[in-house]
């Protein structure tokens, strides 16, 4: 298992879906916009996701390169609010904060078939960290959420 997870596989699968998505829309705004909506709601909730994202990405990321070399399994910072932060930026914050600011529920969808995608490859990952680092690794799985970032 690299360092990098499931993450490249679920890129490549992910980034032609959502420019697809971002194409549909342009050419069907009035039946995938999100105009039900006031349009500074949607900036403003837009902004408040991607900022939230950057941030909790920046920190995920300090502390997976600042512990990722010691060889041990990786459970402060953000990484104490879930097990997988870094889908979790993505899923949660930068992939809806795209959605709101294009106006579209279409790419919104993208959310979704990242976390199927996440759901499905997940146990690979899941499966390495367990036979790596064993009981550790089981109790913190059992007290930890596994995307949804929550203090423990």
């Amino acid at each position: 298992m690299s360092m990098w997870g499931i993450g490249p596989k679920m890129a490549l699968i992910t980034l032609p879906y959502i420019a697809v998505t971002v194409i549909l829309h342009s050419f069907y705004k009035e039946t995938f916009g999100l105009d039900f909506i006031p349009r500074n709601i949607i900036i403003i909730i837009a902004s408040v996701l991607l900022f939230a994202g950057i941030i909790f990405y920046l920190l995920t990321v300090k502390t997976f390169f600042k512990e990722f070399k010691e060889d041990k399994l990786i459970t402060s910072g953000t990484y104490a609010c879930c097990r997988n932060p870094i889908y979790a930026a993505f899923i949660l914050f930068f992939v809806p904060a795209i959605s709101f600011f294009v106006n579209s529920w279409l790419v919104l969808t993208t959310s979704l078939l990242l976390y199927i995608l996440f759901k499905i490859m997940i146990k690979k990952e899941y499966e390495y960290l367990k036979s790596r680092f064993g009981d550790e690794y089981v109790q913190y799985e059992k007290k930890v959420n596994e995307l949804i970032p929550f203090p423990g």
